[in-house]
């Protein structure tokens, strides 16, 4: 009778016999106390697999994290850096349920997570809001690839609003007469000469400090490399040598003009940290009397208007006035969108009142 009904409900045929097999092995290892949430994913997955004769991998939350981060090779340094430190920290928080299956997280603990990188991850340490909102969107984007490729049903984070940050504080360009402040006050031609380039090429501090010979093509008038940021997608630069430039490059002399870095002693230090190139600048401009404009703080971290990187501020700027189309400023500064240049381009009342006056009068006749 066992074996008719069996039968009839199709467990004697070749797939049936081998799916009855892998439940019973699962009924016997939970009578035994030794099915674990992993092996009963395996076993589902055998399941599934004689079935269908598709493999359906199940992830652990780690599993899957580590393979969403070998997927992210690609991207900028500075990117893969940030996504590791929100994974690790998302890796941190949930403890021994980091090798449970990546299906076992909910919104509930996406809330947790978000309220303790909040209350600054369990060390009383004050976190900005955006510092939080920045990592909480890495993890988004963790669950939503997973999502996208079947690894989970849901994501967990779907539903969550983004955190109401401060409003950032904008970047303020420098005046010439504070630029020519800070270049007199350098401690040395090497340092004037580092603020020169920087100024009249609107190169990043690390890119300007890393600069090479090669790179300086003074005798055609240009200088061309790669930035660091646009390293993925392999974008160039080719800047005009700027009269004033030239001249403090010329200054340099022609036998050590061949090859190597343009700054060899500035190239040695660190760009953060307490005696990096940023705290080297502050201090020149303190000395220089340069104003570093208002400060915001986020969390342990004051930020200001004005730093090394007013220099790129600076320099676009200077050009939108001198009325150098848009497309071609983007061309110097390589930046790759109108949203993100424009935030470097800032008018002055002048310029506005200029734009204003322009407009026609009207007339009664």
């Amino acid at each position: 009778m066992e074996r008719a009904a069996r039968a009839e409900a199709g467990a004697d045929d070749e797939k049936s016999r081998r799916i009855l097999a892998v439940v019973t092995r699962a009924t016997e290892d939970a009578a035994r106390g030794v099915l674990t949430a992993k092996k009963g994913r395996e076993l589902i997955r055998e399941v599934v697999k004689i079935s269908t004769g598709q493999d359906v991998r199940s992830y652990t939350v780690k599993e899957w994290i580590d393979d969403w981060i070998a997927n992210q090779a690609g991207l900028a340094k500075s990117s893969c850096r940030a996504y590791r430190t929100a994974t690790n920290n998302f890796i941190d928080w949930l403890g021994e349920r980091r090798d449970a299956s990546i299906e076992t997280i909910t919104g509930e603990d996406m809330r947790a997570f978000r309220d303790w990188l909040l209350n600054g991850m369990g060390k009383g340490k004050k976190v900005s809001k955006s510092t939080v909102q920045g990592k909480h969107k890495c993890i988004k984007s963790v669950f939503a690839d997973a999502l996208s490729v079947g690894i989970v049903g849901i994501n967990p984070s779907a539903t969550m609003k983004a955190i109401i940050t401060e409003p950032k504080l904008a970047r303020k360009p420098f005046t010439k007469e504070e630029v020519n402040r800070l270049i007199l006050h350098a401690k040395n031609d090497e340092w004037r000469r580092f603020i020169t380039l920087a100024t009249f090429t609107g190169l990043r501090m690390g890119d300007c400090m890393d600069i090479v010979w090669q790179n300086i093509k003074l005798e055609e008038g240009v200088i061309e490399l790669i930035p660091k940021k646009t390293e993925r997608i392999n974008l160039e630069v080719k800047i005009p040598i700027h009269p004033t430039l030239a001249v403090s490059l010329y200054e340099v002399p022609e036998a050590k003009r061949t090859k190597g870095k343009v700054f060899p002693e500035i190239a040695k230090i660190t760009k953060s940290g307490s005696s990096g190139m940023s705290t080297k600048f502050i201090d020149l401009m303190h000395e220089a009397k340069v104003s570093r404009g208002k400060s915001q703080t986020n969390g342990e971290r004051t930020n200001y208007e004005r730093s090394f990187h007013s220099l790129r501020h600076t320099l676009t700027t200077w050009l939108a006035k001198a009325q150098v189309p848009p497309e071609i400023r983007m061309k110097i500064t390589g930046h790759k969108s109108k949203e993100i240049h424009a935030i470097y381009t800032h008018l002055d009342q002048e310029q506005l009142s200029t734009a204003i006056n322009s407009i026609p009068l009207l007339t009664t006749e």
